[in-house]
């Protein structure tokens, strides 16, 4: 039922007739599952195993990425290219720029605006989506123009 709905909802025709709406909707369901996981490895960290909410969150941003590669690559972005090594060395770029604004904001939310470490990680992690979707698609799996 749910992989019905979905392809119906991703073969609409505003999404045929608008691809890169269609493309950050995609992005942002694999980016759903991947902030799931990301969260979840958060908490476990922070609250069973006491570490350091930024230290975390490192890790806990970059358990998804492999994920997020992936799933970016094959479905989002339906990407033919066979350079593997360097998209994933592109999608890594991107993510560190997004981590790296995920830490920062996190870190001034906490620590200036007072906001409790999860929501703080949920305003962060809204902000970074916008980024990441934009360089992942103009630059990590830009499409060529064949001649």
């Amino acid at each position: 039922m749910f992989k019905s709905l979905l392809n119906r909802l991703i073969n609409n025709y505003f999404f045929r007739r608008y691809p890169t709406f269609k493309q950050f909707v995609k992005f942002s369901i694999v980016g759903v599952s991947n902030t799931l996981l990301d969260f979840g490895l958060y908490l476990l960290l922070t609250r069973i195993f006491s570490i350091n909410y930024l230290i975390a969150n490192i890790f806990a941003y970059s358990f998804g990425v492999t994920n997020s590669f992936i799933f970016n690559k094959i479905w989002t972005f339906r990407d033919k290219e066979k350079k593997f090594h360097f998209q994933y060395l592109k999608f890594w770029a991107v993510s560190l720029v997004g981590l790296s604004s995920n830490e920062l904001i996190l870190y001034l939310l906490v620590k200036e605006a007072h906001l409790q470490d999860v929501s703080a990680k949920i305003i962060a992690t809204f902000i970074v989506l916008f980024w990441n979707f934009t360089a992942n698609k103009f630059w990590t799996f830009r499409q060529r123009k064949k001649i």
